[in-house]
């Protein structure tokens, strides 16, 4: 097989089209970060992580509903990603969705419990302050 043929689920193409649209994302361009991405997961779509990082590269392109969707799928092949939550509750928030919003935050606060305890405060706070929002 060469380098450019792929089967499905190969572990080490499916890295190195996560690894190509990272560095496409890390120099802002999206549309073809996200092509990569979509490659990746058309390679192996039960893996979260290509979900997640085209769900990022959605958000920064300013397509708020397919970053929302992105983050949902990692989500549900893997209900603790945590950062899939955080992210898409800014990417809710940023879309007007503050109970979304909250939820996913709430949702992150309870998968990172233990874990990642330096960004407890910080969450707990945007909560708070999402909270005021809504009940205005």
């Amino acid at each position: 097989m060469t380098r450019t043929q792929r089967s499905p689920g190969d572990p080490l193409a499916v890295q190195e089209l996560v690894n190509r649209g990272l560095a496409r994302y890390e120099q802002h361009d999206y549309p073809r970060a996200t092509q990569y991405f979509t490659t990746a997961i058309a390679l192996a779509p039960h893996e979260p992580d290509a979900y997640f990082h085209r769900g990022n590269a959605h958000r920064y392109a300013g397509d708020l509903g397919a970053a929302i969707a992105d983050y949902g799928a990692a989500i549900r092949r893997d209900p603790s990603f945590a950062m899939a939550y955080y992210n898409r509750a800014m990417a809710r928030k940023l879309n007007s969705d503050i109970a979304g919003a909250i939820a996913d935050l709430e949702q992150y606060l309870k998968v990172c419990a233990g874990v990642c305890p330096e960004d407890r405060t910080e969450v707990e706070q945007s909560v708070r302050d999402l909270r005021r929002i809504l009940r205005r």
